[in-house]
């Protein structure tokens, strides 16, 4: 009895020993993606904060909880601390800044939360996007065209955004050197998601004639092409006069009276003489009116239409429990 006794010491103190060398022999559970690179003293005072916040906020004292979740997120950045910030946030009715909070916890993934609290987060965001939130969503193809959503920077073309906004009006502008700075706005109920396409016009100046500029050329250069063949016909008609005028003494050769049949010099010299005057004066016009066409036809400078104003504008909705197209015409 003696010797089965001490074997069955022996027996238990090798369990022990074995039991101890095992839990020894066991790896440490690695740290957590949050808990790396975290100071001691650091998450030491985060865990305080925490306490504190969570204390604060069950005696309805949200201002100061949100205080010290800020305090602790500064000195840690933890998934549960942003998770239990964003609930304090919706109690206040600040629901897009809950929002962002819960984006920022979901964002450490799902091995960050036990399986039921994850699908408690996840519902906190859906309910927010349905009855308190909106989401818009812009595409612009135009390259380096800066986008802005209510006044603030938010994306560069070409491209697209995406970005969840508190229910309302939002307008979103576009501006590039070269063209027309572009503005549509967009009202968004709750649960509701706006798209819209951004195009934009070239903003330029161009020239514009009334008509081509050969056609008013054409008219002073043939009313001058009709004056120097008038002119000729001028001096040959005074020159053919002159003939005539030999001509006709030549045949009256001193004589007091003298009836002989006109020259045919003077015919042709007065013939030449009535188409000239009409040359000329037909020139004169052209000239004149070549000239008047001419100052018509000047260039005037245009600005390029903005193609985008007065179109009609349509916005395509979607939620989980609406659908359904928002319009607006612009004047």
């Amino acid at each position: 009895m003696r010797r089965r006794a001490e074997r069955a010491a022996w027996l238990i103190i090798m369990i022990l020993v074995a039991g101890t060398v095992s839990a020894q022999a066991q790896p440490q559970a690695a740290p957590r993606p949050w808990e790396r690179d975290v100071a001691a003293e650091d998450r030491r005072v985060a865990e305080t904060l925490f306490d504190q916040a969570v204390e604060l906020h069950e005696q309805l004292l949200r201002d100061q909880a949100v205080a010290r979740y800020e305090e602790a997120l500064s000195r840690w950045e933890n998934p549960h601390i942003r998770w239990n910030l964003a609930l304090v946030m919706m109690d206040m009715g600040q629901y897009l800044r809950a929002h962002e909070h819960l984006e920022r916890a979901l964002s450490w993934g799902r091995e960050a939360f036990d399986p039921p609290d994850w699908e408690k987060i996840t519902g906190m965001r859906q309910t927010l996007l349905r009855q308190h939130l909106a989401v818009i969503e812009a595409r612009c193809d135009q390259p380096h065209a800066e986008l802005a959503l209510d006044g603030k920077p938010w994306f560069r073309g070409p491209g697209a955004a995406r970005q969840v906004v508190l229910p309302g009006e939002h307008v979103i502008t576009a501006r590039k050197p070269g063209y027309f700075p572009l503005a549509r706005s967009i009202v968004l109920p709750a649960g509701t998601q706006g798209a819209v396409t951004v195009a934009m016009s070239v903003d330029g100046i161009f020239e514009k004639r009334r008509w081509a500029p050969w056609k008013p050329r054409a008219v002073l250069g043939g009313g001058l092409a009709v004056g120097i063949a008038g002119a000729a016909l001028y001096w040959d008609a005074r020159w053919q006069l002159r003939a005539a005028r030999d001509e006709l003494a030549a045949r009256c050769d001193g004589q007091l009276i003298c009836d002989p049949e006109t020259p045919s010099a003077y015919r042709r010299g007065r013939w030449r003489h009535h188409i000239a005057t009409g040359a000329m004066a037909t020139a004169g016009t052209a000239a004149a009116a070549g000239l008047v066409l001419l100052f018509i036809n000047q260039p005037r400078a245009y600005r390029t239409e903005n193609r985008e104003s007065g179109r009609f504008q349509i916005v395509p909705l979607a939620s989980p429990d609406t659908a359904g197209v928002s319009a607006r015409l612009r004047f």
